[in-house]
């Protein structure tokens, strides 16, 4: 069966410009990406254009030197872009980087509005929560920290035993799901920071989570290759699906809770089947692993971005859904 095709390559224009971030809009006008040479990138979903840039890429003086920290503190961030997310109005963007901050920027003006500081590592995932008043960060200062999106105050940090590389939220449970790099899944509660429980997932790194919408499972991919279903209210393992070559960089999963979809290090996406693990179709053209992968909200499109090959320049695809009705069979 084959659910989806490739309806646009974009190549970016750098060797040091591949895409560590994708997230579409709620609305289904755009896509932001963020990139590995320090900027945010905001693209037309329908025709693919570049709408705008935020932040000033990497470079080097006529010398041949790189530039100060404040020199591109003054636009953005001045390291790579780990994450990044719209809030549910779509009005604000939110990037989170390797300089251990992240930015709220006002789309309206396509500036910094607010710098949230206090990681004291790198940030490596970011999620707000569904009525967006609270943004939760994990970052490889072993902690988590929940800032209130009202005050852009931090209320919350949450001390954990290991570098934290993806976070996910629960809409109504109020539950923060943490994947590190000590092969834990972790459940916490938003509300009070209490751990609920620890879920032993994997044998490697835990490079991404997901929480179904219906709040049933939780999807994870690692390292070691696979994607794990757990039961998010029990932490029961469900199964294990296998097929990648390589490291599991993303997975994301279908609002009615039928589709998984993966990308990984071994340069291909792949469609699972929930229910029966069952492999559905594996989308191939990416030259590079794929960093991430980004669903938009009306299943219709997949944007996936590329990370760095062997003088391999990276490429965002777009994909489009062939039948549209596909979800619901």
């Amino acid at each position: 069966m084959s659910l989806w095709e490739n309806i646009k390559t974009i190549k970016v224009e750098y060797f040091n410009e591949y895409v560590n971030a994708i997230v579409i809009s709620s609305d289904n006008k755009y896509f932001a990406t963020g990139n590995y040479n320090y900027i945010i990138k905001i693209w037309s979903l329908l025709s693919g254009k570049l709408v705008k840039e935020l932040g000033k890429p990497f470079s080097r003086n006529s010398l041949g030197d790189p530039y100060p920290e404040s020199y591109y503190h003054k636009h953005g961030h001045c390291n790579s872009i780990q994450t990044v997310l719209f809030t549910p109005d779509n009005k604000y963007l939110i990037s989170g980087s390797l300089d251990k901050t992240l930015r709220l920027w006002d789309l309206s003006t396509m500036e910094t509005c607010h710098i949230f500081k206090g990681h004291e590592g790198f940030i490596m995932s970011a999620v707000v929560s569904l009525d967006g008043n609270y943004l939760i960060s994990g970052s490889y200062d072993k902690t988590i920290k929940i800032w209130d999106l009202n005050s852009l105050k931090i209320i919350r940090t949450i001390q954990v035993h290991s570098p934290i590389y993806s976070v996910a939220v629960s809409a109504e449970r109020n539950y923060i799901i943490s994947g590190s790099s000590d092969k834990l899944i972790r459940v916490w509660n938003l509300n009070t920071g209490e751990l609920i429980r620890k879920i032993e997932a994997h044998k490697r790194v835990i490079n991404s989570v997901a929480v179904s919408p219906e709040e049933v499972f939780i999807i994870s991919g690692s390292k070691d290759k696979n994607i794990n279903v757990f039961k998010l209210l029990t932490g029961k393992f469900v199964k294990t699906l296998k097929g990648h070559r390589k490291a599991v960089l993303s997975v994301v999963i279908s609002p009615n809770e039928k589709y998984i979809i993966s990308s990984s290090q071994d340069k291909t996406i792949k469609v699972w089947k929930l229910n029966n693990g069952k492999l559905i179709q594996t989308l191939e053209g990416h030259k590079t692993g794929i960093n991430s992968i980004a669903l938009s909200p009306d299943w219709k499109y997949l944007i996936s971005g590329g990370g760095i090959g062997f003088f391999k320049k990276s490429e965002i695809k777009i994909w489009k859904s062939r039948i549209q009705s596909y979800f619901i069979l």
